[in-house]
């Protein structure tokens, strides 16, 4: 004979042993209790959702104006130039009143356009001559 489980509830009715299943009885503070504690866990759900979408889109929006902005200031400022041009020196002329006349604000100091001019002019010191000339570096935003 066959193992069967006789069901409290229903006398009669009789399952083989290997298809019985536990039934638990619950009680109604233990339901309502696994009720509210889904609903909690629905609500952290969806308030953590709605944050994420949030802060995924503020970064979305964030990042498209600073490449927006990045644009503006590309297309506002012009390209410059760097050209050379020729000069006689005058009598009075001196490095640094050539310095003063042809720099331009893309060198830090007057000592950097200096040594520009003695390397592009092979000067090795700052002796010069009127009458001689000068290759002189010059910036501009017109492309020639």
């Amino acid at each position: 004979m066959m193992n069967t489980v006789q069901m409290i509830n229903d006398p009669a009715m009789t399952f083989p042993y290997h298809t019985q299943r536990r039934i638990h009885k619950v009680s109604g503070r233990h339901h309502s209790s696994y009720q509210q504690r889904s609903m909690q866990r629905r609500q952290h759900i969806l308030i953590f959702t709605a944050v994420t979408l949030f802060l995924l889109i503020a970064c979305v929006l964030i990042g498209s104006n600073f490449i927006g902005s990045s644009n503006t200031q590309a297309n506002n400022t012009k390209e410059i130039y760097k050209y050379y041009t020729s000069i006689e020196v005058q009598e009075g002329d001196s490095l640094w009143s050539i310095a003063d006349r042809y720099i331009t604000a893309d060198y830090p100091d007057r000592e950097a356009y200096m040594q520009e001019l003695a390397a592009l002019n092979n000067l090795s010191d700052t002796t010069i001559h009127s009458g001689s000339y000068l290759t002189v570096p010059y910036y501009s935003d017109i492309e020639k």
